[in-house]
């Protein structure tokens, strides 16, 4: 890089770390606005920087699962010494990318960096290509979400192939989800996959299979012929472990995520390190990787609070939704949801008439929150789940259900704003959690 081009992003950066930091100091996270002044004062700002990233740029897209598995792909690079930039808050607009950039760059705009791992949204995923043209990708999944944004699910299947294709050096994608894996017969970059054993595969239904189930029939099986020899398979989940294989061997680590929909992340993680860095990929290194990953901002993050545990998980979607219903027992567990319908937790609520709500029926929901609060309310009703109290607004929803259930361990599903709003209100001080990192332009835009 240019000298030149290195002293023009002085001023720019010098700008967006005042705005990041006035940011913090108001409360408001504001990871996203510093990257949006950037982006439209110098739209070259984000392949300015990434130009200069030495060994190469991989991209995670996909409906479920981004945040976490771009934080796997980031610590397993980190653990096998390299040097890494990624977003890790879930920010994934090219503004988001560009707020992130800022505590990575050097006064003048110099990136030491080795490898740069960043997850993007779906929507936005064109948008980045256009600009910086990644070396691999993840693909994890098409699931209808956000249909208010994008319609109809065979324009995210297009938007995540546009992602594949243009990629030069490696793309990996979901085996078990048969929009994804067709991508493969699209492109020339070397193809590999990540699975899950047979035995798991139920807990992993495909759209097509969620679909089909709802309306009673079996969907069609289709012959696999998608394989490589780079292939990472998810063999067994247990508590606080999981077993992966790959080239032939079965390994078995320790992990600190929970939820089996976590460890397919890690599957997915491992086969692109895999392709990243070949033979320098060790169990050492995974194993260091795996036990020292935090989650990311409401994936299933446990806490104590109150003197009581607590987790938050934010669901947005049907298969996510389900897939935290499925991973975690209620039982024992005083419950909470919390719904709002901004842009940014899609305003369609409608996709949760299609989660099937009947494992909260034994211990009920405690309390029902948010600005869509009677409608869950309803939708829990259908399924006959008990509903002991309803309050929209989610600050005083939060503190009746602590006080109703001071000796009871508690968990809390919600949507993007109202677990955002939650944490930022009561659990980053009060359960030491480090700051979401996310601004609330990001709720509006």
């Amino acid at each position: 890089m240019h000298c030149g081009t290195l002293s023009s992003m002085f001023f720019e950066i010098a700008l967006g770390r005042f705005l990041k930091q006035l940011a913090k100091v108001k409360g408001t996270g504001g990871s996203a606005f510093p990257g949006h002044v950037l982006e439209r004062m110098d739209p070259a700002f984000i392949s300015k920087a990434l130009r200069q990233v030495r060994k190469g740029i991989v991209v995670i897209v996909g409906t479920n699962g981004k945040t976490t598995t771009s934080r796997l792909i980031a610590e397993l690079l980190r653990a096998h010494g390299y040097k890494v930039f990624n977003n890790p808050t879930g920010s994934n607009w090219i503004r988001g990318v560009n707020s992130a950039l800022l505590d990575y760059l050097s006064p003048t705009g110099k990136l030491d960096i080795d490898y740069a791992v960043i997850e993007l949204d779906e929507g936005h995923s064109n948008r980045f290509i256009s600009r910086v043209r990644p070396n691999w990708c993840v693909v994890l999944n098409a699931q209808r979400d956000q249909m208010d944004r994008f319609e109809e699910i065979d324009m995210i299947t297009q938007l995540l192939r546009n992602v594949a294709k243009s990629c030069d050096r490696g793309v990996v994608l979901n085996h078990d989800d048969d929009r994804i894996v067709t991508i493969a017969d699209d492109i020339e970059t070397p193809v590999s996959y990540f699975r899950v054993a047979d035995d798991l595969k139920p807990m992993f239904p495909s759209d097509n299979e969620l679909l089909d189930s709802m309306l009673g029939i079996e969907t069609e099986k289709v012959k696999d012929t998608h394989r490589s020899d780079d292939d990472v398979e998810l063999v067994s989940v247990g508590r606080g472990t999981a077993s992966f294989k790959y080239d032939g061997e079965t390994f078995t680590t320790p992990v600190t995520l929970e939820g089996a929909y976590n460890q397919q992340n890690t599957a997915a993680a491992i086969a692109v390190v895999k392709r990243m860095i070949g033979d320098n990929l060790s169990h050492e290194a995974i194993t260091k990787a795996l036990t020292q990953v935090k989650p990311a901002f409401g994936r299933a993050e446990s806490m104590i609070y109150n003197d009581q545990p607590l987790e938050i998980t934010m669901v947005k979607n049907v298969a996510g939704f389900r897939a935290a219903l499925s991973s975690f027992d209620a039982k024992g567990w005083a419950t909470m949801t919390m719904n709002n319908d901004t842009y940014a937790d899609s305003r369609d609520m409608s996709w949760i008439w299609d989660v099937d709500m009947s494992s909260l029926r034994e211990g009920g929901v405690d309390m029902v929150a948010g600005v869509r609060a009677y409608e869950m309310a309803l939708r829990l009703a259908y399924d006959e789940v008990p509903v002991r109290a309803v309050e929209e607004d989610i600050f005083k929803a939060f503190e009746r259900f602590c006080d109703e259930h001071p000796d009871q361990p508690k968990r809390v599903y919600g949507s993007y704003t109202a677990i955002l709003a939650l944490r930022t209100q009561y659990l980053e001080a009060a359960a030491g959690l480090d700051p979401a990192g996310i601004g609330i332009v990001e709720w509006k835009y």
